[in-house]
């Protein structure tokens, strides 16, 4: 699947993650509340991660703000260097992270992947050193912001890395669960056995 220079809608997925993870934190609904406690992992994908410095803000939303100019003018304002309401998010979904820890409670397994390759005319979106977490492992992919997602095969090295860390995690649910794990190799083939199945059929879907 060729990669697109277009901006993707879901550029900012990874913040409304934590938002969203957040509200489930202070909520009083029991269907809300079990939004975190059933969250096991997060990959993040170019997810500015920078924290609650809001000088280390600059660049990122500098970036972000021009690559988003032509969406809507709501989004850009909050993208704004220096924007306050940016650094409480991380701020406190780090927080929320450092409690969870703090009372033993189960630690959601985070995975943070970012751009290798910049936009043509602007540069990389959201650089490495801001796109990843200290604690947490991570890697790059070889492609722009946009295409970070997009593969043109089951060999594409960014498939293969996401897709590694999710089966990972499936089997350590399962191992959670008191099931067998099916193993990194076996998943690897059933992986490339489906995507080639998607990919020569009449009218491919999009992974």
């Amino acid at each position: 699947m060729p990669r697109s220079e277009e901006p993707e809608g879901d550029i900012l997925g990874g913040l409304v993650t934590e938002q969203a993870l957040l509200i489930s934190r202070e909520s009083e609904e029991p269907h809300v509340n079990a939004l975190l406690e059933s969250t096991f992992a997060i990959a993040f994908m170019g997810t500015p991660l920078t924290g609650s410095d809001l000088a280390a803000w600059g660049s990122v939303l500098k970036g972000l703000s021009r690559f988003l100019k032509k969406t809507s003018h709501q989004i850009v304002e909050v993208l704004k260097p220096g924007s306050e309401m940016l650094a409480y998010v991380q701020q406190s979904f780090h927080g929320m992270l450092q409690q969870r820890e703090s009372r033993n409670l189960s630690a959601i397994r985070m995975f943070c992947f970012y751009e290798e390759i910049g936009v043509f005319g602007i540069g990389k979106i959201v650089e490495g050193p801001s796109a990843i977490l200290p604690r947490y492992s991570s890697r790059g992919i070889n492609a722009n912001h946009m295409g970070m997602t997009k593969f043109a095969s089951s060999q594409d090295a960014g498939y293969k890395a996401i897709s590694d860390r999710l089966w990972i995690w499936a089997d350590e649910i399962k191992e959670s669960l008191g099931k067998n794990p099916v193993g990194l190799d076996t998943m690897r083939a059933k992986r490339t056995e489906k995507f080639e199945t998607i990919f020569n059929s009449p009218s491919p879907q999009r992974i």
